[in-house]
């Protein structure tokens, strides 16, 4: 528990370098802990280090996108639900409440965009959107899926829901 909490104190530390701001901070917080008790599980003997997977939907996808890029080792594969990929694309009322704009927080637009850290992933992925979500706009996951994807050697598949929006009613038979 005492490296919880070390770790925890080292991302607050990293808010105030590097000015990330509520929302980025909050997603490396949420993956420091995760990344903590993938570690811990395994070490405990409690899973199987080749079978850890990390689920997540809307901004939970976001941070499940993050612990298959940053830390491959222990999350051998993801389910990302409506993911905020970017940012400067995400509702700005949002997002400038918590980040500024991208002119005055720079690096921590930066910092948050995932796309930067995809070439660490190493899993599998399975990206899930509705084509009319109105809270977390496809292109996120256009922008994922067009930007690295394409050309690269990735094990994924998306999962797309023409007429459903931010979370998928209907069952799939």
């Amino acid at each position: 528990m005492l490296c919880l909490f070390w770790t925890i104190v080292g991302v607050l530390v990293e808010d105030l370098i590097l000015n990330l701001k509520s929302i980025v901070r909050w997603a490396l917080l949420k993956l420091k802990i995760r990344h903590f008790g993938a570690k811990w599980l395994i070490q405990n003997k409690i899973a199987d280090p080749e079978r850890i997977g990390v689920y997540g939907w809307s901004y939970g996808g976001y941070v499940s996108l993050l612990c298959l890029m940053k830390y491959p080792e222990f999350f051998k594969v993801a389910v990302s639900g409506a993911p905020v990929t970017s940012w400067d694309g995400y509702d700005t009322h949002y997002t400038e409440r918590y980040m500024g704009t991208p002119a005055t927080n720079p690096n921590g637009y930066s910092t948050g965009d995932v796309r930067q850290y995809f070439s660490g992933m190493k899993g599998k992925l399975l990206l899930i959107h509705g084509l009319l979500d109105e809270n977390v706009h496809f292109r996120h996951s256009a922008r994922l899926k067009n930007f690295p994807f394409i050309e690269s050697e990735k094990d994924h598949e998306i999962l797309l829901f023409p007429n459903e929006r931010h979370i998928p009613k209907k069952t799939i038979r």
